[in-house]
């Protein structure tokens, strides 16, 4: 049986996108409360821009028939990800009291970690 290798542009595309993911999961986990939550929505807003635009416009055609599916259900729940990371943003920024806040940190950071399995799963097939 042959590996599977994602042309190079997709393989490009998913290591700008785990990148970016990182990036705000240190910011999460370093930052805290005392991070900006605006400067943290607006990278969520941009994370999920880069995901619509360009790793959702990644075309399946070119992908062996074997892993259409696979790659399909990886970005439909990195999408869902993305989407539950939006509400959680808003969610810690309207947070009064500290221990609601430390929790939708938190919820955050392992959103975020979890969208970075995906990343690693689908790069390690490449």
């Amino acid at each position: 049986m042959d590996t599977f290798h994602f042309p190079d542009d997709y393989t490009q595309v998913l290591q700008d996108f785990d990148r970016q993911v990182a990036a705000l999961e240190q910011s999460c986990q370093e930052n805290g409360a005392s991070s900006s939550t605006a400067n943290l929505i607006v990278q969520g807003q941009s994370l999920q821009t880069y995901f619509v635009q360009r790793i959702q416009g990644l075309s399946i055609d070119r992908l062996p028939q074997e892993q259409r599916s696979r790659f399909q259900s990886a970005l439909t729940e990195m999408y869902r990800l993305l989407r539950l990371l939006q509400t959680d943003l808003l969610f810690w920024r309207s947070a009064r009291q500290s221990g609601t806040s430390t929790t939708r940190q938190q919820q955050l950071c392992d959103r975020l970690h979890s969208l970075r399995g995906y990343c690693a799963a689908l790069l390690q097939t490449s």
